[in-house]
């Protein structure tokens, strides 16, 4: 099942992702978004899920 770019409206049956940073105030996460293989819109952005889970790790192994 593929769907179709919002804006360059053709299908899309795989994205692109790549790094970039979510800030929220003084505090900075990754992130990483999903950007149309075609136009390179950016469909989404989300935490880095590998990078949260490292972050969470740590953060734990430190209490």
């Amino acid at each position: 099942m593929s769907s179709k770019c919002p804006k360059c409206e053709k299908p899309v049956d795989h994205v692109n992702a790549r790094a970039m940073p979510i800030q929220a105030s003084t505090k900075q996460w990754r992130g990483v978004s999903y950007d149309c293989p075609h136009c390179h819109t950016i469909l989404s952005v989300a935490l880095d899920p590998a990078a949260f889970k490292e972050e969470f790790v740590q953060d734990a192994k430190r209490r």
